[in-house]
C-alpha cells in the first residue's frame, strides 16, 4: 500500500463505527515474516491472511 501498511490501515479502521459492522478483512501478501502471520492472526479484523500470489482456489474458498 503506497501511503500506509495494512496493519497501519487495520489501526485505523478499528477507530472507525463501520469496524463493528461485521466486515470481513482478508490480507494478501508476500510476507512471510512469521511475526506478520501471528500479527495477523491477533487481530480480530482479519479474516484470513492469504499468501500471493491469489490463486483461484484461494478466492474459491473466500467465496464459501
Amino acid at each position: 500500500m503506497p501511503i500506509m501498511t495494512g496493519f497501519e490501515f487495520l489501526h485505523e479502521f478499528a477507530g472507525l463505527d463501520i469496524a463493528k459492522k461485521g466486515i470481513k478483512i482478508y490480507m494478501l501478501s508476500s510476507s512471510l515474516d512469521p511475526t506478520d502471520i501471528r500479527d495477523s492472526e491477533d487481530n480480530k479484523h482479519i479474516t484470513q491472511f492469504i499468501h500471493k500470489p491469489l490463486t483461484v482456489k484461494a478466492l474459491e474458498e473466500i467465496c464459501q
